[in-house]
């Protein structure tokens, strides 16, 4: 596959990805807000915002091996067809085991449209710029439905919006035809079982469970501990920081990929991971917002170097890129759960200590493996856990 034809699917496999993600974005801000007008329980709203990470979990194996057994434009197509149908059916549904089957329905849809962009970004000759550009215009579907979403709803109505939402997904259908036939070797569902995290997948579970579940969660708490503020004040912040970790998606994670292309992805990996978890450090010394800001603008290159990091070989792509998925998104799940149990809390501060002591470990485990002291001996990182 030339190069021309490996860009134009990755541009195409990404803006697929971006619209279908639209309508789950702005989900997670209009149902909180809306669950009493349409009669879903206060208990069921986080259920059902969750549902679909934990169908991740399970399903990232299973679609890893469809994608290698039944062709990957073939499920691209269907992905994108469902998303559409379960972003106009939020519009309308009211009984909550519905809309379970929805998330779990979207929840298959995405982990399908997310391996498939990765691997068509891998099939590019600059991976790493091909895998921060994917991930900054799947960034840009989110920004957009967070942005007219509002506007939208407050003119049409949920049931019209969603629609709406939902029929702009299935224009997002379309490019997915003009997607190039991408073959992969077939592999069993025993192989692609999910396998015990490697050191580094250890680090990318810590690194999704705090900066992209504990610390969206708990923003809020945060930035009122560090001083008394207003509600609509602390509102405006919690929304311009959220506003701000998408905005470094989209900016930072192509030049992530350039840096990983030049670089390497393993190294600009370990170098994100310790300045994201350096925020912890600023809100340890009751600094919230710039730590929360370090950390999100870390943790944005961090996530595209985290996915060529976790690839080796051409011939494990589907298995290593099916493990990473599943333990990034046990971390962010994970640490969703875990921001709301802590928000009644008085005092975080231990936890997060813990957590920046536990990044610490995770990191010198990983540096002191003998399989990564070829690739570490030149990093003055490994030097220094070398002596320890």
């Amino acid at each position: 596959m030339d190069s021309t034809t490996s860009f134009r699917n990755v541009y195409l496999s990404a803006t697929i990805l971006a619209i279908a993600n639209m309508g789950d974005a702005f989900l997670y801000a209009w149902l909180p807000s809306n669950y009493e007008h349409i009669g879903i329980p206060a208990m069921w709203v986080g259920v059902i915002l969750s549902v679909n990470r934990f169908t991740r979990l399970l399903m990232n194996g299973w679609v890893a091996w469809w994608l290698s057994n039944k062709g990957i434009k073939t499920l691209m197509i269907g992905a994108s067809i469902a998303a559409s149908v379960t972003t106009a059916s939020y519009g309308f549904i009211n009984a909550v085991p519905l809309w379970i089957l929805a998330r779990v329905l979207w929840g298959i849809s995405f982990s399908t449209l997310r391996i498939g962009n990765t691997l068509y970004s891998l099939e590019h000759p600059r991976k790493g710029m091909a895998l921060g550009l994917g991930r900054a215009l799947v960034e840009l579907g989110p920004v957009a439905a967070l942005l007219a979403g509002p506007l939208l709803l407050s003119y049409t109505g949920r049931g019209l919006g969603f629609l709406c939402f939902g029929l702009v997904n299935i224009a997002g259908v379309l490019p997915a035809f003009i997607l190039t036939g991408l073959k992969t070797k077939k592999v069993s569902k025993k192989h692609l079982v999910l396998s015990k995290p490697s050191s580094f997948n250890v680090l990318v579970l810590i690194n999704a469970f705090i900066t992209e579940g504990l610390l969206v969660v708990i923003l809020a708490k945060l930035i009122e501990g560090e001083q008394a503020r207003s509600i609509s004040t602390s509102l405006a912040l919690v929304g311009l920081l959220l506003g701000y970790r998408r905005l470094a998606l989209v900016l930072l994670s192509p030049l992530s990929g350039w840096l990983g292309d030049r670089y390497g992805f393993h190294k600009l990996f370990i170098y994100t991971t310790v300045f994201s978890a350096a925020g912890l450090l600023f809100i340890l010394m009751d600094q919230a917002i710039t730590g929360i800001v370090v950390s999100f603008t870390f943790s944005a290159m961090n996530a595209a170097a985290a996915t060529g990091g976790a690839v080796t070989t051409a011939a494990s792509y589907l298995k290593e890129i099916s493990d990473n998925a599943t333990w990034r998104d046990t971390g962010t799940a994970s640490g969703a759960i875990l921001g709301a149990i802590m928000l009644p809390a008085e005092n975080i501060r231990w936890l997060i200590l813990l957590l920046l002591v536990l990044n610490s470990a995770a990191l010198v485990y990983h540096l002191r493996k003998p399989d990564n002291k070829g690739s570490w001996i030149n990093l003055r990182l490994f030097k220094i856990t070398k002596s320890l």
